[in-house]
């Protein structure tokens, strides 16, 4: 299966949402074909995924025009869109959605997007029609939990490992049922 993921964030950007997105695109890899379309010049590379960047140092209006042109190109050999909520992403999404042939799943995992919806009306409404668009909206509760962290001079976290990796089988089961 195809799958491309939509992103306004990804490595070298440190945000948790960056970071999720990455984990996910790797391991969906094991599967599936993956590309991520992404905001950086230089995105940081991940074994079996394949990486498109929109520069981040244009205007917003170059940028999302160039966004929006990439992933018209892109969804066209897609079988499944995974959009991470954001305006930067949305409005590319809303714009091409019509247009698609793949299964839009809009994945709403990154928080402070999610609270500049709730007190921007435009971006709000932008968020509400990124919904209607796509055939499924998954929620932030059902996202793993942050990778447990390895301390030297301490001992390995096996329990929060074992439960780290658990989250990220449901998870992605989960995915693969919405893929469908």
């Amino acid at each position: 299966m195809n799958i491309l993921i939509c992103t306004p964030l990804y490595p070298p950007d440190v945000e948790n949402t960056a970071q999720y997105v990455q984990e996910l695109a790797r391991r969906l890899a094991g599967a599936h074909s993956v590309a991520v379309l992404t905001y950086g010049a230089l995105p940081e590379p991940t074994e079996g995924v394949v990486l498109y960047g929109v520069k981040k140092e244009q205007s917003a209006l170059v940028r999302i025009w160039r966004y929006t042109g990439k992933l018209f190109a892109l969804q066209k050999n897609a079988d499944v869109v995974v959009a991470i909520n954001g305006a930067s992403v949305e409005l590319p999404l809303v714009l091409t959605a019509p247009f698609a042939r793949a299964r839009i799943i809009l994945n709403d995992v990154d928080e402070r997007a999610l609270a500049v919806h709730r007190k921007n009306a435009l971006l709000g409404a932008l968020h509400a029609l990124a919904r209607a668009r796509a055939r499924v909206v998954c929620a932030l509760s059902e996202t793993p939990p942050a990778k447990p962290e390895i301390l030297p001079f301490s001992p390995p976290p096996v329990a929060e490992q074992a439960q780290y990796e658990a989250s990220w089988k449901a998870h992605l089961e989960h995915l693969e049922t919405l893929f469908i």
